[in-house]
């Protein structure tokens, strides 16, 4: 039976397993094709499709969308909710501003509902741009943490108000349905960096 790895964590989320699925089963496609072969006979090929099936059913996807998004072969699949998501954040920047509350709102609801790599390239962007400070550990599945002391400081405001941001931030999220998990306060889980 085929298992289907996430390339980049211990723990993934069943989306996340589902993206990197497609990617891998359109790999081996790929592969078989190359060698000329049929991939439709393709035992390995018909796991794949079997075990994505049962990733998506989980998601709550129908056995239709889960189709569909195999034949794209598109592991950037774009969800209804997300592009919902995405055009309600995009009205309220024009109509609103970027600055308002209710845009902030609507941003951390799209980029929750973004393809796992769209997420990834703006964690490396974000890098590149020198606006998130280094690490201070990391949990045991390799997520890096980042303290507060570290991000205020780099935001160049006073910690009190890098709080009431993460404070609030944490207050949106919770108003929206989503996991406030990312923010750790329990120390005892933290890897210190060498």
């Amino acid at each position: 039976m085929i298992v289907i790895q996430h390339r980049t964590k211990q723990n993934p989320t069943p989306t996340e397993l589902f993206h990197d699925g497609i990617a891998q089963l359109w790999e081996r496609i790929g592969i078989l094709q190359a060698q000329g072969e049929d991939s439709r006979r393709d035992l390995p090929v018909l796991e794949y499709v079997i075990r994505l099936h049962e990733i998506g059913a989980g998601l709550g996807m129908t056995e239709q969308q889960v189709g569909a998004t195999i034949e794209r072969g598109d592991p950037d699949y774009q969800s209804p909710e997300f592009r919902q998501a995405r055009d309600a954040h995009l009205r309220l920047v024009d109509t609103l501003g970027m600055e308002h509350p209710e845009t902030n709102k609507a941003f951390i609801l799209a980029f929750e509902l973004a393809p796992q790599r769209w997420r990834d390239e703006a964690y490396k962007i974000a890098g590149a741009m020198d606006i998130v400070p280094e690490s201070c550990g990391y949990l045991e599945d390799g997520t890096p943490l980042f303290g507060l002391a570290a991000l205020a400081e780099k935001m160049g405001v006073p910690l009190e108000e890098a709080t009431e941001k993460v404070e609030t931030l944490m207050t949106i999220r919770a108003e929206l349905g989503l996991s406030n998990d990312g923010f750790l306060t329990d120390t005892t889980k933290i890897y210190r960096k060498q």
